[in-house]
Order: structure tokens, then sequence, then C-alpha cells
């Protein structure tokens, strides 16, 4: 009785073992995919430059600019926060899928950010779509991506207006930001 018991165990721990298994082939934990998405987004901010230079700070924030020092054009630099990684369902598959959001600045002054969409496969997450805005993601829930707008112009004096900033849903449909009604 005491080795039919022993064998149930180690089945049911076999199986649930695979089972875990079974779950990282669908997109893995999501610190892992969070892990990769920050990955793929310093590497796009890499393949911007001839001659990349990235500086970690001790928070893990990554800033990547230009090695080379240009007097005549204004440096270029992102800026990539681990913060600033979302992850959940936004696409029709069931594989987790995030969002990057990397802080673009031209000299002194921030240009708008870019958003890295990284969908999930059953091998590893891709680099689906850039859309280049001048949103702030909040989160990623029941495949709707809820964002935060500013309802003026940058050069306007509302702009950084705390009542002036409107928050919106959206879905992510065949690689475009539609809004959810």
């Amino acid at each position: 009785m005491k080795n039919i018991i022993s064998i149930i165990l180690i089945l049911t721990f076999l199986a649930c073992s695979r089972d875990g298994k079974n779950a990282a082939n669908k997109g893995g934990t999501e610190v892992n995919l969070k892990s990769e998405a920050f990955d793929i987004a310093v590497s796009y901010a890499m393949g911007k430059f001839a001659e990349p230079k990235k500086v970690t700070d001790k928070g893990g924030t990554i800033t990547v600019s230009d090695n080379k020092l240009s007097l005549i054009v204004e440096p270029l630099s992102y800026i990539i926060e681990p913060s600033a990684v979302f992850t959940g369902l936004i696409d029709d598959d069931q594989y987790t899928d995030a969002i990057v959001s990397v802080a673009s600045y031209k000299g002194q002054y921030l240009i708008p950010s870019e958003h890295l969409i990284i969908t999930g496969t059953a091998e590893k997450p891709i680099l689906n779509r850039v859309i280049e805005s001048d949103m702030r993601v909040i989160g990623i829930k029941d495949k709707i991506i809820t964002v935060e707008i500013h309802t003026h112009e940058p050069g306007s004096p509302l702009y950084n207006c705390e009542a002036c900033k409107e928050v919106i849903k959206y879905h992510f449909l065949k690689g475009e930001l539609i809004r959810a009604e």
C-alpha cells in the first residue's frame, strides 16, 4: 500500500512539472517575459547607432546613446526603464505579450516616446511593431491597452496640466492600435 501511494505521488509530481514546462513554452513566466522584452528594447535602441554606448544605473535603467560626440547635431539618446515594461494578452493568440516604452531625447529635449509592441510566440517573444506616440502606457488587461495622453500640444502651456490628460483604451488588431468603444 505504501508503494502504491509513493508511485501515485511521484506520477502526480511528474505530471505537474510537465504542465509547468508546457506553460513555460506558452510564453514563459511573466518575469522572464519582462526580462526578454527589456532585452529586445535595449537591442532595438543599440541598433539605432553605428557605435552605441550603453550605461546602466543602480536601478537597472539603461541609457543608450551614440558613442561619437557630434558638435553639429544634437545627440539622440534612449532611456529604457524596467518599470516601463507591461505584460498581458494583447493579440489574438494565447501567448503573453509585452509593451516596452522607450523614452527618446534629442539633446536635453524629450521627443515622442517609442512603444515597442512585443508579441509572444511558442519559441520566444518578437518585436512586432514600434509606435511613436506621446502616450504613457498604464497597463494591459483582457486584451485592452490602457494609456494616458495629453489633450494639448507639447508647445501649449497646458501641456503638462494634470486635468488636461485623458485615459484611453485600445485594442491591438492586425498590427494597429484601435480605440476601444
